[in-house]
């Protein structure tokens, strides 16, 4: 059985309705901050395609499970329906660019395990390290169901006249990539990324509200374009800038499921504003 996997926009994403606020207690103590973002062409999938939730579970001694007795959907961390990040309030998503958003966690040492959708089978298990002051994302892709991710403090300094970016290639299969901003060189930035690379967050100058325009090139052709978006910007924030999908038709076998899943091209870029 062949399925086809179709991602949609970042735009109009939204699983959870709350309140106009940036973070959210979902577990009592509320001293560390947490976030996830899932880049993963395969839980998008899996999430579109099923109509259920991939669970992420924190510090969960049985991270398997089926039928009755679940994970609660309520109280357990989850992607659903193409969602890229959790939590993800609709104030914060309504903005030129979607914020990041965090839910509380006990400060420490933390597993994370991400499930397949219906919480299954364990796709990963993460290690993370949580302290006050200091929000932390963990981001989770994968190339053709070889899942990887990336835990990241997201804590920056202010510049007043120039916004912060972080870049993030994990397009499996674009192979090594640069980009432009705004037509220009994008100084500072590695002259080349390949795929799970992620850069520190960079200034920019750019002192007054802008827009950005990114493109991105595969090394050594400045010519062909494969990705390109547009970021509102405005100084003295921070913002990440993703390059994600497949470059190309991809297929492989799933173990999990017995399928052969097929992925369109559909390489683009998502863009959030970190503070």
């Amino acid at each position: 059985m062949n399925k086809k996997y179709k991602i949609p926009c970042l735009a109009g994403m939204i699983l959870l309705v709350a309140a106009c606020q940036k973070h959210v207690n979902v577990v009592s103590d509320p001293a560390a901050q947490l976030s996830f973002f899932n880049a993963s062409e395969y839980v998008l999938g899996q999430t579109l395609n099923t109509s259920g939730f991939s669970f992420l579970l924190i510090d969960a001694k049985d991270t398997t499970h089926s039928g009755v007795g679940g994970p609660s959907i309520a109280s357990t961390p989850s992607f659903s329906g193409g969602q890229y990040q959790f939590p993800n309030f609709f104030y914060y998503t309504r903005q030129p660019v979607s914020w990041i958003s965090y839910m509380r966690v006990h400060p420490g040492l933390h597993t994370v395990t991400l499930t397949d959708t219906g919480g299954h089978h364990s796709l990963m298990t993460t290690a993370v390290k949580t302290a006050q002051g200091n929000p932390v994302s963990v981001y989770y892709s994968d190339s053709l169901g070889v899942f990887r991710s990336w835990t990241l403090i997201d804590t920056v300094s202010e510049i007043s006249t120039a916004v912060k970016l972080r870049v993030f290639d994990l397009s499996p299969d674009a192979g090594n990539v640069f980009f432009t901003i705004g037509g220009r060189a994008a100084t500072g930035f590695p002259d080349s990324l390949r795929y799970g690379q992620i850069t520190g967050f960079v200034p920019w100058d750019n002192p007054v509200a802008d827009t950005l325009q990114f493109r991105f090139f595969n090394t050594g052709d400045s010519v062909d374009i494969i990705a390109s978006g547009s970021l509102s910007v405005m100084p003295g924030h921070a913002y990440n800038v993703l390059l994600t999908g497949y470059m190309s038709s991809q297929f492989f076998l799933d173990t999990l499921t017995g399928s052969y899943l097929n992925f369109n091209p559909d390489l683009k870029l998502l863009f959030t504003q970190n503070n």
